[in-house]
């Protein structure tokens, strides 16, 4: 903040500099609980707000503070900021780092209740949500519709086999050519999805498929526990729309209650009632091998073309080029194909090819193509789009408007989401939008969380400064592994604000979401999880010396080999930060 105060200049650069280092040490401050501290972060909030009023950006109001006024000097400096492109650029930062909800967005499971899930007798358990109808089906049930002869049992498109320690049929199909029933040999064994998983994928076509073209249809959210193979859930759809597709070209018959149309697809004629479109997965990018491997160890050798879209000119040139680039390379049709991104791609994707700026005030609309001659992946039309970890796109950024823009082309989408859920209603809101659930898409929704925003930060502002320090007790306690009393937690009236909202927001999903956990059980009252339960730790760790040691010593090797004071610096600030 001092170099925004006293530079001769204001930049870019001064700019987002301040607002992620004020970012930084506020929510650091909370998370300590250092009372001095969080109250020195909000007053360094509030001197930003003064800043960011003079672009007119929406800050909120305050009773308690009068905000120091900028100087005639300041506010021409601001009013001169290199470009429209660079005003947009910060203030895009300001509002994704101290936007609304920022600082009273609290971490809430999904409320069963609310999303209108029945707890009659009849149902296996009353937590499961999503999967109500389909949880009724034995599991020979499923074998029937799934088309699994009781002979093999083997899920139509997958391999009869799964390798333990990552050996697959692509790069190894002659090991796999001599297993046999029965082999004793604990590397091996069936591949077959679980009751569960075949539960999830039956719910995801009844979600997906209608008797008539409905857009509507076609979004899901997989929220499932870690450990019930989500990542399976949507390579078997895949699979099975496959299988689906070769009944309709073969003339076979379909399973008795699975209708033909898919989304809002309308087939011309002559056409088949599943499109012959390709399928993409959006997805961190330390994932992105991981479902290449997955996808070959699941499917039948070479039955599918794995692409991995890279990031820069000259990759996307590769891929897209006329007659020899990898898309027109590929010889199968293209629901065999299957299109792998990394969000950092997508969000280039998206910066290169899009009309993506500050400017766009809908979340649901989201920006057109900018470049009309060039090849790019909002150019396609998809069958299966899944977007793994979308819980990390809640930010109108550009790999947000990226996936909005897929899935207006997708007739199926897919989010998976890691346990524990986040479902402030921010976050819930966009996932609901970007996989395009219909009762996401109004301006309604945008009005709710507006009203939400400031019910919320009234209750904010009349918390008194021993109930913050309290509140910081709180998370420190939870940090340490305790479990306070949550009727003495200060902020209990802003979680029950939040609930209620967060269960409005869930109804809009119109139950399509699918979520089970540890208590979750089978038609029979089997538990369907059977690893150890999800446990995760948040913690705070003090570096040994000699690990102190290493961190300064890569910095000293890194600043000899790359050079350059401000690399230097920073890495200097992250030792320090860590120390």
């Amino acid at each position: 903040m001092r170099n925004l105060r006293d530079a001769p200049r204001i930049t870019k650069s001064i700019l987002t500099a301040a607002l992620k280092a004020v970012n930084h040490y506020h929510l650091t401050a909370q998370a300590l609980g250092a009372a001095d501290g969080v109250a020195a972060s909000e007053e360094l909030v509030k001197e930003l707000e003064t800043f960011f009023s003079a672009f007119g950006a929406n800050v909120p109001e305050r009773d308690d503070v009068i905000a120091r006024g900028l100087s005639k000097k300041t506010r021409e400096q601001l009013r001169q900021l290199a470009n429209a492109d660079e005003v947009a650029f910060v203030l895009q930062l300001y509002r994704e780092l101290f936007g609304p909800s920022t600082e009273i967005d609290i971490p809430i499971d999904l409320i069963d209740d609310q999303l209108g899930a029945t707890t009659s007798e009849d149902l296996p358990t009353a937590t499961d949500m999503g999967v109500e109808q389909e949880s009724r089906f034995s599991e020979d049930m499923l074998f029937q519709f799934f088309d699994v002869r009781s002979g093999n049992k083997q899920f139509p498109g997958f391999n009869r086999w799964y390798h333990k320690y990552g050996r697959d049929p692509w790069l190894d199909e002659a090991s796999f050519q001599n297993l046999k029933e029965g082999l004793p040999n604990p590397d091996w064994s069936p591949l077959m999805p679980t009751w569960a998983q075949m539960v999830a994928i039956k719910a995801i076509l009844r979600l997906s498929l209608s008797p008539a073209p409905d857009p509507g249809q076609g979004a899901v959210l997989l929220a499932d526990e870690v450990g019930l193979g989500k990542t399976l859930q949507v390579i078997g759809t895949v699979a099975f729309l496959n299988h689906l597709a070769l009944c309709d070209e073969e003339n076979r018959n379909r399973p008795a209650d699975l209708v033909k149309y898919v989304g809002g697809h309308v087939p011309q004629s002559g056409e088949p009632h599943l499109p012959d479109l390709p399928s993409i997965v959006v997805a961190p990018g330390t994932l992105i091998s991981q479902w290449a491997e997955e996808i070959r160890r699941m499917t039948l050798p070479k039955s599918y073309d794995i692409l991995i879209y890279r990031t820069g000119k000259k990759s996307r040139e590769e891929f897209w080029r006329k007659n020899d680039g990898l898309w027109d390379r590929s010889a199968h049709r293209p629901r065999r194909k299957i299109i792998l991104v990394a969000h950092a791609t997508m969000a280039a994707e998206a910066r290169t090819y899009l009309k993506v700026a500050s400017s766009i005030t809908d979340p649901c609309e989201g920006p057109g193509i900018a470049d009309g001659n060039s090849m790019s992946l909002f150019k396609l039309d998809y069958l299966v789009m899944a977007v793994d970890e979308i819980h990390m796109l809640r930010n109108r950024n550009a790999i947000y408007w990226g996936v909005l823009a897929l899935s207006k082309h997708s007739k199926i989408r897919l989010g998976c989401t890691a346990t524990p859920l986040n479902t402030s209603p921010k976050d819930l809101a966009s996932i609901g939008r970007l996989i395009g659930v219909a009762g996401m898409m109004s301006p309604d929704v945008e009005k709710e969380l507006r009203g939400l925003d400031s019910e919320l930060r009234r209750a904010r502002r009349k918390l008194t400064a021993e109930e913050k320090s309290l509140s910081a007790e709180h998370m420190r306690m939870r940090l340490a592994g305790d479990d306070p009393d949550p009727a003495s937690d200060p902020l209990i009236g802003i979680r029950q604000l939040q609930l209620q909202m967060v269960g409005k927001l869930q109804a809009r999903f119109g139950g399509r979401i699918i979520r089970r956990n540890d208590r979750s059980v089978d038609w029979q009252g089997i538990p369907v999880k059977d690893v150890p339960e999800y446990v995760e730790y948040s913690c705070l760790l003090k570096l040994q010396q000699e690990e102190i040691a290493a961190i300064e010593g890569a910095r000293l090797q890194a600043q000899t080999r790359l050079g350059g004071r401000h690399f230097a610096e920073r890495l200097q600030g992250l030792t320090a930060w860590l120390i």
